[in-house]
Parts: structure tokens; C-alpha cells; sequence
């Protein structure tokens, strides 16, 4: 049940709104152990995976 409200006025869109929707809850950063463990070649389905 997630809405997206998005109001126009010719060629632009003037406000955008989400609602329903549940975001997950996470650090907003990674700390410098998190960022050095991700090793060279990691896809980015894994990091999400690992850390949203």
C-alpha cells in the first residue's frame, strides 16, 4: 500500500510525496570497518545484501 503523489506544472514536476512505505532502519554512513571489510570485486547485490 505504498502511494506516489507527483504534482506537475507544465514540463516540470513541483512536489513529489511517498507514503506506505517502510524504510528500513540503518546507520545513514558506513564507519571506516565496514567500508575497508568490502573487498575488491564485491557486486553490488552483495553490499546491499550485507548492508542495505
Amino acid at each position: 500500500a505504498v502511494t506516489v503523489t507527483v504534482q506537475f506544472e507544465p514540463d516540470k514536476a513541483v512536489t513529489k510525496d511517498i507514503t506506505g512505505f517502510k524504510w528500513g532502519k540503518r546507520d545513514e554512513k558506513l564507519d571506516l570497518a565496514a567500508f575497508n571489510s568490502i573487498q575488491d570485486g564485491a557486486s553490488y547485490d552483495d553490499i546491499v545484501k550485507k548492508y542495505g
